[in-house]
């Protein structure tokens, strides 16, 4: 990859015209930064999900505690 990397600097490539090359070879993945479209909606979604499902489910757990407690 380093190489890859070195060889477009050397070429006389822009950051952009880097990063646009490193996309089309390796897909947008690469980047680190995944899109927000059609396809990746359960990529987004599914942390957001679990979080509400864990409150949810401390919040529950919490409130037996607290009439067992009683």
């Amino acid at each position: 990859m380093r190489s890859f990397i070195r060889r477009q600097i050397v070429s006389g490539m822009t950051d952009e015209q880097i990063l646009d090359s490193l996309k089309q070879r390796y897909g947008s993945a690469i980047l680190g930064d995944t899109p927000y479209n059609a396809d990746t909606y359960f990529l987004w979604i599914t942390p957001i999900f679990l979080a509400v499902i864990i409150t949810v489910f401390m919040a529950l757990k919490l409130g037996r505690l607290k009439k067992s407690a009683q």
